[in-house]
């Protein structure tokens, strides 16, 4: 049976630790696969020094998940370089080395093997960073002010 432990260092982690915690036990012990990912897909407004969460329904190859990983920019398929750290084999945290882009999207795409040696479901997600939070200003217009 899997363990699921994360420890949380500050709300994100406790928020992550709970959506963990309720899922049945049947659905997150024994799979070979992701039973839990932060940001979910399709997820917007993502924190630009978010890291990326997993939960595995079963204990993995470490470093066949981490082979088989990756975060890429989908606008010029840039990939994003950064740490990984596990616990208990069964939950991964990747850190990335610098904050992701503005309102850019991202794709997540985890492949690899599980510590029996069997392959894991492949899975891939995408997920949109927030804007940089400035409001626009109007520097021209055409027509211009006042002119009819």
């Amino acid at each position: 049976m899997a363990v699921f432990a994360l420890t949380c260092s500050h709300q994100q982690d406790e928020m992550v630790q709970k959506s963990i915690s309720a899922l049945p036990t049947a659905q997150k012990s024994g799979l070979a696969e992701v039973v839990f990912a932060e940001p979910a897909a399709g997820a917007t407004g993502v924190q630009r020094e978010a890291s990326i969460l997993l939960a595995f329904g079963t204990k993995v190859n470490t470093t066949s998940v981490q082979s088989g990983f990756s975060v890429t920019r989908v606008s010029d398929g840039t990939i994003v370089a950064g740490t990984f750290t596990w616990q208990q084999g069964t939950t991964l945290t990747f850190t990335p080395s610098s904050l992701l882009a503005y309102s850019t999207d991202y794709q997540l795409t985890v492949n690899g093997l599980t510590s029996l040696g069997k392959n894991l479901i492949p899975y891939a997600a995408t997920f949109r960073t927030g804007h940089d939070g400035t409001i626009p200003t109007v520097i021209a217009s055409t027509p211009g002010n006042g002119t009819s």
